[in-house]
């Protein structure tokens, strides 16, 4: 067993580098070692050979075993320029033992092959006095390249699927929704003996302002005080006026969570909620203005029109096959002329409306003679498209039965049938699958 300092260092490097000849030839000083990791150092292994070196302190201990057989390795394997791949492939391991105060001995065991330390001294002979960089793994450009397009396929295959998870979940919302406000239109039936007016004119004001079915099953939604707060007989358009207050009023259930209409608007009434959902008043009727018939026409063919008083009983075509309410969309984008050339916007609100004279009872009310979705064909006449069941959910729209059961209709349904629908009493039964 062999004892030095620092003090002796240049003396041991000198040996160590005849020791590993190629391999650690020209180290200038054993300090080099240490900047490489502060405590490492080779041992040559082969045939049995060995050599430890370990750090206790400021003192570097080496023991050395077999050394005869050590410089023999050394002249046959490790110096020789003659050295087949094989051979070359000797590796050089440390086993290094960290002390700390007091002493605590930790070993740690490498390997690396002979070339790469031949690199490591070629480095520090071009540069004296400069510690060793650390050679890190690192991508190349193409396998960055490549990771990102495998990343960008998978992100193109998963967020459709994503979003057709979130359309299913604000479909089915929806629905749970239209089902609510089936179940509080038969409880209004039932509790007094015929279905709210589609439209209830005013007995005191003109007839623009208008009370619509929706506010009236306030009760049955659980919002009783906030129909109990409405005066249909007082303006909606008195400011801060609890009938204003009551067209502020947000409520879920009278919304789409698909729909992109806007949470508020201003329109004759400041911060108005828009709606989604409207009253079927007609199966064959799709005009409200020029020459009559005209949806806002008093006693039509559907469940809900101007000031009807519909039972149960009224319903001759059977209540499983006769629309109720459906979904309806807010475009403030599209607008056209009337009949009556009149610029009308594509607009729908619950509870009231200051507005819902003779050519604005669309605010509230549909028709089944008009085409679902006719808003995606461009050449649509207006009242159409403000008269039409529209959803944002792809291929069709929700409508809700006088039975209180639900359907998705096809866009794509016959319009004779479709037609059928909106009827209650024209004995025009259809049978859908």
């Amino acid at each position: 067993m062999l004892y030095w300092r620092k003090e002796t260092e240049p003396l041991m490097q000198s040996w160590l580098a005849d020791l590993t000849k190629s391999a650690m030839r020209r180290f200038s000083e054993l300090n080099c070692l240490s900047r490489m990791t502060r405590a490492a150092f080779p041992q040559m292994v082969g045939g049995g050979n060995h050599c430890r070196l370990s750090l206790i302190g400021s003192e570097f201990k080496i023991v050395a075993f077999r050394s005869a057989q050590i410089v023999a390795f050394r002249s046959a394997k490790v110096a020789s320029a003659n050295a087949t791949f094989a051979e070359r492939k000797a590796i050089i391991f440390a086993d290094l033992t960290i002390a700390s105060q007091p002493i605590h001995e930790r070993n740690a065991t490498f390997a690396e092959p002979t070339g790469a330390l031949e690199n490591h001294a070629t480095r520090l002979r071009r540069s004296p006095g400069r510690s060793p960089k650390v050679c890190r793994a690192a991508f190349t450009l193409v396998e960055l390249l490549t990771v990102i397009a495998v990343i960008g396929v998978l992100m193109a295959l998963i967020l459709p699927a994503i979003q057709g998870a979130r359309e299913t979940a604000r479909r089915m919302q929806c629905g749970s929704g239209m089902r609510q406000l089936g179940m509080a239109l038969l409880n209004f039936e039932l509790a007094s003996k015929t279905f709210p007016s589609g439209a209830k004119t005013s007995t005191q004001l003109s007839s623009p302002e208008r009370f619509f079915w929706s506010g009236a099953i306030l009760p049955f939604v659980e919002l009783a005080p906030l129909r109990a707060s409405i005066d249909p007989d007082l303006s909606w358009k008195v400011p801060n006026s609890p009938n204003s207050k009551a067209l502020q009023f947000m409520s879920p259930l009278f919304r789409c969570p698909s729909a992109n209409a806007p949470l508020r608007i201003d329109h004759h009434v400041a911060d108005r909620v828009p709606a989604t959902y409207i009253a079927c008043a007609s199966g064959v009727l799709n005009r409200e203005s020029g020459p009559g018939p005209l949806i806002s026409d008093l006693d039509i063919d559907g469940v809900f029109y101007v000031d009807s008083q519909t039972r149960h009983a009224d319903i001759l075509d059977g209540t499983s096959t006769t629309v109720m309410i459906g979904e309806a969309l807010f475009l403030r984008d599209i607008s056209g002329p009337d009949y009556n050339h009149v610029v009308q916007l594509i607009d729908h609100w619950s509870i009231g409306s200051p507005e819902a004279g003779v050519n604005e009872v669309s605010e509230a009310l549909g028709s089944t003679a008009a085409p679902i979705n006719a808003w995606l064909n461009k050449s649509s006449f207006i009242e159409d498209v403000e008269l039409s069941f529209a959803s944002r959910h792809v291929g069709g729209a929700h409508v809700l039965y006088a039975d209180g059961h639900l359907q998705f209709v096809d866009q794509n349904i016959d319009r004779d049938s479709w037609s059928a629908l909106g009827t209650r009493d024209r004995l025009d039964s259809v049978q859908l699958e």
